[in-house]
């Protein structure tokens, strides 16, 4: 039963929404501090409370509030849940159409994941919803003018997932050696639920991922590229949306804005069995179909810290992580037969459009990408640009497309 977008949470209004659960009592909202990053997330394990906690970046026109609040039953348990509200900011008139119907249909998107997709994943740790009040999802086409207010103000009630464990976010900039393993390990497992499966991606984005995937640093610069990314990027989303629409091979549901931002991380302690963290992901608005390793190039253009990719050369150890774990993954998940077999040869090729991929949707917001986006995104140019019989390194975007499909069949 969905409460009221604007109201407090109170007895009232929780009770209907966790049937078997005999609340008495309940903590005010603790506001928690999110990201600075423009993907806002849906859980943060910090106690500290902030008396402001919206995404107020520029770039949506949308504000987010995340809180934390404790009920308590009548024989003294302790439930913890976090909610999350967002509404249109003083600057929305700013927007235009088209972003404020992005905005709103990420977070339609948002709740269906969490309504028809995250019961899922379990035993993976990402948070569980109890309750969602929105507008209605026709509405979205309406959203064009100042008169918003009954097409807005999304609430999600959500399961807290740092109650149990006290996860929180990576408390720098990039993730490190350690963080970076686990978060391909983590994917690999979510990429595997619903991996060529029939009924992935019914409810939620047809493709995954467009807005997200912002880079940390972003002190990589586009250059020379600059031109060729303009140019090839329509070429790349035609290959991509062919691919999705063809068929279900290599296909899955993709978390789609799959950054440090969206991580929450629980830090090895010594004597443990693993030199790994544990990982939850939080913040699904750009979930859809996809290929996995749309999710793989995000993390590693925009989180990863550039110095493990270009001086200590990781980037095929860390594909290789994310490979592995996907194959086992597959084989505990599914009786035979398989489903048509993942080569790593399809992983590296995969890997090398979703890098266009990325870096196109950054350029095209006229956001920088970080160092490793940016020379590893230039090879993959300057091996495509070999394979055409021209003199001229300035490919029309019909030529981009040509070569895109037959490089990545």
């Amino acid at each position: 039963m969905p409460f009221k977008g604007k109201a407090p949470l109170t007895i009232s209004l929780i009770q209907p929404c966790v049937p078997g659960l005999a609340i008495d009592s309940i903590s005010r909202e603790n506001p928690l501090p999110l990201s600075t990053s423009s993907s806002s997330s849906s859980s943060s394990s910090s106690s500290s409370s902030s008396s402001s906690s919206s995404s107020s970046s520029s770039k949506s026109p949308s504000d987010v509030v995340v809180a934390r609040l404790t009920v308590s039953d009548v024989r003294g348990n302790k439930m913890s849940f976090v909610s999350k509200r967002s509404k249109w900011h003083d600057s929305f008139s700013d927007f235009t159409a088209a972003a404020k119907f992005q905005d709103l249909s990420s977070r339609h998107n948002e709740c269906n994941f969490y309504l028809h997709y995250s019961s899922l994943y379990s035993p993976l740790p990402l948070p569980r919803c109890w309750s969602i009040k929105a507008p209605a999802e026709t509405a979205i086409g309406n959203v064009t003018g100042g008169d918003v207010g009954k097409y807005t103000n999304f609430t999600l009630l959500l399961s807290d997932v740092a109650s149990a464990v006290n996860f929180s976010r990576a408390d720098h900039e990039y993730l490190d050696y350690y963080q970076t393993v686990a978060a391909l390990k983590y994917l690999a497992k979510f990429h595997a639920v619903m991996w060529e499966s029939k009924d992935e991606g019914g409810k939620i984005w047809a493709r995954g991922g467009r807005g997200g995937g912002e880079a940390a640093g972003g002190e990589g610069s586009w250059g020379e590229l600059s031109e060729k990314l303009a140019a090839l990027a329509g070429g790349v989303g035609a290959r991509i949306e062919d691919g999705l629409a063809r068929g279900r091979k290599h296909r899955t549901v993709v978390h789609g804005d799959f950054v440090s931002a969206s991580l929450l991380f629980v830090p090895n302690v010594e004597g443990a069995a693993s030199d790994l963290p544990q990982v939850a992901a939080t913040s699904f608005k750009r979930a859809g179909k996809g290929y996995g390793m749309f999710d793989v190039a995000t993390l590693l253009c925009s989180s990863v810290d550039p110095s493990l990719l270009l001086h200590d050369q990781r980037e095929e150890e860390f594909l290789g992580v994310y490979f592995n774990e996907l194959q086992s993954s597959l084989k505990e998940a599914r009786k035979p037969p398989l489903p048509p077999g993942y080569k790593w040869e399809d992983c590296m090729s995969s890997y090398e459009l979703c890098i266009l991929d990325h870096c196109a949707e950054l350029h095209l917001r006229e956001d920088s990408g970080s160092e490793y986006a940016c020379l590893r995104c230039g090879e993959v140019v300057e091996r495509l640009e070999k394979t055409v019989d021209t003199n001229s390194n300035d490919l029309s975007a019909s030529q981009w497309k040509s070569v895109i499909f037959n490089q990545f069949p």
